[in-house]
């Protein structure tokens, strides 16, 4: 399980005894997480960013500006296309 807050971290929870695996670190507050084809993880955060991770490696892949607010939704589409919302009120579709 993955879970994100306000104090720029984003959690990797072992789901059988609730142990902590890994934290990686976001430059914003995480609003919403999802996971993408190959093991990678993507955050929607405040001001209008993404941040894949390598989650294995625990770092960091790439920073996009896809929005001008903040990213409050983030839907992986049959591991084909990412679909995006933000508080610009606009929804993006990217294919990867």
């Amino acid at each position: 399980m993955v879970s994100g807050s306000g104090d720029k971290k984003i959690r990797l929870w072992n789901v059988s005894d609730g142990k902590l695996l890994k934290t990686l670190y976001v430059s914003f507050t995480s609003n919403s997480l999802e996971m993408l084809p190959g093991g990678n993880l993507i955050a929607g955060l405040n001001h209008g960013l993404f941040e894949i991770f390598d989650i294995q490696t625990e770092s960091l892949i790439k920073r996009v500006k896809h929005h001008s607010g903040g990213i409050y939704s983030l839907l992986n589409f049959r591991n084909k296309y990412l679909i995006s919302a933000g508080t610009d009120k606009i929804i993006k579709v990217f294919e990867f």
